[in-house]
This record gives C-alpha cells, structure tokens and sequence, in this order.
C-alpha cells in the first residue's frame, strides 16, 4: 500500500499503520545535510569554497529546528494507539531510553576520557569536571569549564532537549487523547514564554525555558492533524514551501528565531501526502532505508 492510500482516509476510519513514511525520511536526510554543511562551514577551512552560498549554508542550523519538529511529530504518530492505557509511560520510556541512552553514554565517556588525559587537545581553558559528566550522562544542562551551557559532548545538547520532551511526553501519556495537547501545550507554552519574557534563569531551567520547546509542540501538532485528517488539500503542501523559501531567502539567520522550519516540516509532510509521482520520487531519491515507527 502507498503512502497516499495509508494517509487518505474517510471519516470514521482508523489511520492505517505503516512502517515506513516516505517524506519524513526525505525531511530527515535534508535536515541532517544542512546540519552537517553549516558544521562543515563553521569548523572547516571551507569559506573561501563554499563563500558564494555562505548565508544559505548558515541556515542549515535549521537544520536542528527541523529535527525537533520530527521528533514531536514522530512520538504523536508511534503513540496513537497507547493514550490512556496502562503502562503505556513505562514502556514509552524503556523504548526512547533503549534507543539513545547507550550510544550517548559510549561517546560521552569516550570524550570524557580524552578530555582528561589530552585536555591541550581541546578548546583552552578547557578541563574534565566529574560534576560536568554527571549531569551529562543524566541530561541535566550544565556550563563547562569555559562557560559554554553543553554537555561533555557537545552535540549532545539536543538529547538534552529530546528527553526533556519524552519525559513530559511520557508523564501525559496516561491521559486521554483529547486532554494531551492542550496540557503538553500549556506546560510547554509557559516554559516557553517565561524564556521570552524573563530571564536570566538557573542553569538549570536552561531547557525548561527555552523557545525551542515551541518546535516540539509544532510537531505534536502537525502530528495529531496528519492522523485525524480525512482529506488534505492537495496543493497545501505548496502554500507551506512558498513561505519557506521566502524566510530562508529573507533572513537566513532566522533558523533560531523564525518560522522557516515550522514551514518547511508542515511543507514536506503535506506534499507527500498529495500522493503525487513527483513527491514519491523526490521522496525515494533521499535514501531508500525505512525509518521504523517504533
């Protein structure tokens, strides 16, 4: 069964699980691209190759902004089918700590180890802190030696967002359906706005408050819509990409700021679902690996 035929669905009827949703591998492998071009354009002797293209290379820090919308989408998507039941928390947790918990740990100590033996090979004033890795390993947000707020390894400060988010996602999972998005969205909200509002805050409340959380909720939401929806328009998709390109044209440096991955997640999602030979296509062209929905 194609995606379009799982997705399209009349009233009444229950979604139809897949394995595999083709657009959000495509949104996948575009966001890891842009990340790993603005590290290659942030850590590498690369400017002067690439200076023509610079500021559209700068906007792959959207990129992560990206991945976060997935990530709500993804876990409204997996749990349809476990809100208000037993257990369901549990076995949520055990799942999403199974999958991130190991490797993080293994890179985390790895990093650790070098920074204690080899601190010269790092940043200066760096140095090992056993309090640093502590709240590392239990992602807990912390400043460094040099005063950066970043785990031991410092890509890690998304898994700081992420399992902020399954926690909460986690502790609602009891509740009905219809009592999950207004509350997550509340919790959220308010952590949010209170980052906008207020501050400095704690170390501490560095996730808690941050507006990023808002891209999270984006997802949920995208998610909740693409699973009760009976029919999309066909050319949303379209309506959503327009103004994408136009932000990231507009202000590249909006990634952090602005509404261009919003756009471009809501964009992708619904372009793929207009089931259309030119969508499967660009959609198969990214990687013909399933992305497991579990």
């Amino acid at each position: 069964m194609n995606n379009s035929q799982s997705i399209h669905h009349r009233a009444g009827d229950t979604p139809q699980r897949q394995d595999t949703i083709y657009s959000l591998q495509a949104l996948r492998a575009l966001a890891a691209t842009m990340v790993v071009l603005f590290h290659a354009y942030v850590h590498l002797d690369v400017r002067n190759i690439i200076a023509g293209i610079s500021a559209l290379v700068d906007a792959g820090r959207a990129g992560v902004d990206i991945f976060f919308v997935i990530s709500g989408f993804i876990m409204v998507y997996i749990s349809r089918d476990s809100f208000g039941k037993p257990g369901a928390s549990r076995d949520f947790i055990i799942r999403r700590t199974i999958r991130v918990v190991p490797v993080y740990w293994f890179y985390t100590f790895l990093i650790a180890t070098i920074l204690y033996m080899l601190p010269q090979l790092f940043s200066e004033g760096k140095s090992f802190s056993l309090e640093h890795l502590v709240a590392s390993l239990l992602f807990v947000p912390w400043q460094n030696s040099i005063g950066d707020i970043k785990p031991v390894l410092n890509v890690g400060w998304t898994l700081n967002f992420e399992m902020y988010f399954y926690l909460l996602f986690a502790l609602m999972l009891p509740l009905k359906q219809q009592l999950f998005l207004p509350l997550l969205s509340l919790v959220m909200l308010c952590g949010a706005t209170a980052g906008f509002t207020g501050g400095p805050y704690p170390t501490l409340l560095h996730v808690v408050t941050s507006p990023m959380l808002i891209e999270f909720l984006t997802g949920c939401f995208i998610g909740s819509w693409y699973i009760r929806c009976h029919e999309t328009p066909k050319y949303l998709g379209c309506y959503c990409f327009c103004p994408a390109c136009s932000a990231l044209s507009m202000r590249p440096e909006s990634s952090n700021g602005g509404y261009l991955q919003h756009w471009l997640s809501s964009a992708h999602f619904w372009w793929n679902d207009t089931g259309s030979p030119a969508s499967r296509r660009c959609s198969s062209s990214w990687g013909t690996a399933p992305i497991p929905c579990t």
